[in-house]
């Protein structure tokens, strides 16, 4: 029977150079005896159940680790303040995902060869070290979902160190705590810049324009911030983004006809902002584009035909705005779209019969709006699985079969001229309502007759009488 040894005891394998044993069920803490492996380079231990704070016996590998991968565990407390001079040639550190706190160690700064950076989802908090500008190497910088702050021109000392990366290619500060207006030195950064994340951070003010200089990028996330001006001047110079989002800000004006010259975007989010004027046609230029949202703004005036042209368009979202006109007959050319929202507008007008061409369509929300006519019979033929028309001035008898057969999947309350339909619905039947119908239409021709006599009558009194008085 073959020895085996204990965990916490490895065997002499001392000579052994690299070691992975990601995403497995390893718990409990990194081994001190792991000191010994003095030739290790790598060392990847992510995904596993592991605990305890930093393992400095891996100081002791100082000479020769150059990847250490620990993400997505347990591990917990401070970074060791000397952790950059004690592993002076790491190229990649990942510790994502964990429970560390406290600062970023300025040592850090001291690993020439760090190339990628990964600090992202942890309870880290204070500045951001200015020596990682130092890194010439570093070429992906993550340090999202912490509680890192910037609130002052000392603070946000490291994002203008960062421009000195001359490598740096994803930047992502997201969803910490860094406030005031974005550094106009952003245009500083290098041309191998090609994402930048800011989101869900408590920004404000205006975009600096030199963020078009940033000519490579192909992702900017600003979203949930409260960012404002307009977005024409810097947004324009950026054509090979493929995303941009800048949803839930305070940004203004009017949607830029230039946005159709990005027409590399697969992703447009300006939902919740405070944008007014027209929907730009042009945006039918943006033919890679997936995901439209421009909900939540003030936008007027009809939905552009041309937002037809977005054939391999998944989700579109234009509710709660000023909308007006009929939906166009163009979006069933829309043949991969899953979701469509349009509630909260002042649409009019009957729902496009052609909607049976989208096959993939699951969602369709057109609720609060001042639809008329019957819902199409047709609804029926593709595999919906929510459907509101709530609120609308629909009439006729409800279809059968499809989503209209499961009354959990529709909305159709509002609309006081629909009948039938499923048990469920709890709608009056088509009988009672055209029986209602006839009864008013009856009343409404007898009413009108005697109501002009009664005008008539009256009229003639006051003429008869009215030359009697004195």
């Amino acid at each position: 029977q073959p020895h085996r040894s204990h965990p916490a005891n490895p065997p002499n394998i001392t000579s052994m150079e690299k070691l992975i044993l990601s995403y497995n069920s390893l718990n409990g803490s990194i081994p001190h005896e792991f000191r010994k492996l003095t030739n290790m380079w790598r060392l990847s231990l992510g995904g596993n159940r592991l605990s305890g704070g930093f393992p400095q016996c891996l100081f002791n590998l100082s000479s020769s680790l150059q990847i250490l991968t620990l993400e997505a565990n347990m591990l917990s407390n401070i970074l060791p303040p000397n952790m950059g001079d004690g592993l002076p040639n790491l190229q990649l550190l990942y510790l994502s995902s964990n429970m560390f706190e406290g600062q970023i160690p300025a040592s850090l700064g001291n690993v020439s060869g760090l190339g990628r950076l990964e600090l992202g989802t942890n309870y880290l908090t204070g500045e951001i070290t200015s020596s990682l500008g130092k890194l010439s190497k570093l070429y992906y910088l993550n340090l999202q979902q912490n509680n890192l702050e910037a609130v002052d021109k000392q603070s946000w000392e490291f994002f203008n160190g960062l421009t000195n990366c001359t490598s740096l290619a994803v930047l992502s500060l997201a969803d910490n705590q860094l406030q005031g207006a974005i550094p106009n030195t952003i245009g500083n950064f290098s041309s191998s810049l090609t994402e930048i994340y800011l989101g869900a951070n408590k920004l404000s003010g205006m975009v600096p324009p030199s963020v078009g200089n940033l000519g490579s990028l192909y992702f900017l996330g600003l979203e949930y911030n409260n960012l404002t001006g307009t977005i024409g001047e810097w947004t324009e110079k950026l054509t090979e983004l493929q995303g941009l989002n800048l949803q839930a800000n305070s940004f203004i004006g009017s949607l830029p006809s230039s946005l159709g010259q990005l027409t590399q975007l697969t992703e447009l989010n300006l939902g919740n902002n405070k944008f007014e004027g027209t929907i730009p046609p042009t945006l039918g230029n943006l033919k890679q584009l997936s995901n439209l949202n421009v909900s939540q703004n003030n936008l007027q005036g009809n939905i552009p035909i041309q937002v037809g042209s977005l054939t391999t368009l998944i989700n579109l979202d234009l509710s709660s705005n000023m909308l007006t006109g009929e939906i166009p007959d163009t979006l069933s050319k829309c043949q991969n779209i899953q979701t469509m929202q349009m509630a909260q507008n002042f649409l009019v007008g009957t729902i496009p019969t052609s909607f049976r061409m989208l096959q993939s369509l699951s969602t369709l929300n057109l609720s609060y709006n001042n639809l008329s006519g019957a819902i199409p019979a047709s609804l029926n033929e593709i595999q919906l699985k929510e459907l509101d028309l709530s609120y609308n001035h629909l009439q006729g008898e409800i279809p059968g079969n499809g989503v209209f057969e499961n009354a959990t999947s529709i909305y159709l309350d509002g609309n006081w001229g629909l009948c039938g339909g499923v048990a469920s619905l709890h709608m009056p039947s088509c009988h009672v309502v055209s029986r209602r119908s006839e009864i008013e239409y009856y009343l409404i021709r007898a009413l009108i007759p005697i109501f002009g006599f009664m005008s008539l009558a009256m009229l003639a009194y006051i003429i008869i009488f009215g030359k009697k008085t004195p």
